[in-house]
């Protein structure tokens, strides 16, 4: 409602200074939730699914990780449940994906669900132990751009992440093109889970059936990482370049060859 102009001059106001004096910006700038505001159904469909993980991933002994594809999978499995007994398919993925990154993230539920959030479970299992090809730091960058996605749109996610990407290579981690993939994919996502019903239920039907992470990320083999600003430069020049726009395009038709979006 914020960002589309429904609120008065002196809501937005309220609003964006709450946020601010909250800090709750700063803590989900970087996992893309920022502009996450819920309308009363939204908390009771978030907290819904929050509840699902909670109850399906209890602890067990000696377990370090969790692919990412064994928690979104009863996710979509119980969106797909509720959209066959009548509920909206793309606001039941929208749910889904947004408990999945709230949880993944580590979020204090109550900055975003208010006092509905004592209506959720806390979930057992720690978010360090969901991975992504092994990897905790891109189930954040994938939750976190499907997550932005949503909230203020696909361009925008893009812009984002790619922003990231460019400051971890002026004194970060460095540029990974295998960030910017997992980026990518959650885009993805996203884009195909919430376009429209009919491809809401669709997806709703292949993320029920996902074995694996590659059934959602793809391989990232080759691609670049830990670039420093002075080596991407050396290598790529700049993000409109012909060498960077052909790798970003190759990544576009890895993410379009997963299972899950393959037409």
């Amino acid at each position: 409602d914020l960002s589309r102009g429904r609120l008065t001059p002196d809501q937005k106001k309220r609003i964006r200074d709450a946020v601010k004096q909250s800090g709750i910006l700063d803590e989900f700038k970087e996992a893309g939730l920022s502009s996450l505001v819920l309308s009363p159904s939204e908390k009771k469909r978030v907290i819904l699914y929050t509840n699902r993980i909670a109850q399906i991933h209890p602890p067990h002994k000696g377990r370090k990780r969790l692919p990412l594809a064994s928690v979104l999978r009863p996710l979509f499995i119980l969106a797909r449940e509720r959209a066959k007994a009548g509920k909206e398919p793309v606001m039941e993925n929208r749910a889904a994906i947004l408990a999945a990154s709230l949880f993944a993230k580590g979020a204090d539920l109550s900055l975003v669900l208010g006092k509905d959030a004592a209506m959720a479970l806390r979930p057992k299992i720690k978010p360090r132990q969901v991975t992504l090809s092994g990897r905790h730091d891109l189930t954040l960058h994938f939750l976190s751009s499907a997550a932005l996605a949503l909230t203020v749109g696909p361009e925008q996610a893009h812009r984002v992440g790619l922003e990231k990407e460019l400051s971890d290579s002026r004194g970060g981690s460095g540029f990974s093109f295998v960030d910017l993939a997992a980026n990518r994919a959650g885009i993805q996502l996203a884009l195909t889970a919430t376009a429209f019903p009919e491809e809401a239920q669709m997806i709703q039907i292949r993320m029920g059936r996902i074995k694996k992470d590659t059934d959602i990320m793809p391989v990232t083999t080759g691609l670049p990482e830990g670039l420093s600003e002075s080596k991407f430069i050396r290598l790529f020049e700049n993000t409109e370049s012909k060498k960077f726009l052909r790798i970003s395009k190759a990544i576009d038709e890895r993410i379009v060859r997963c299972p899950v979006y393959w037409q």
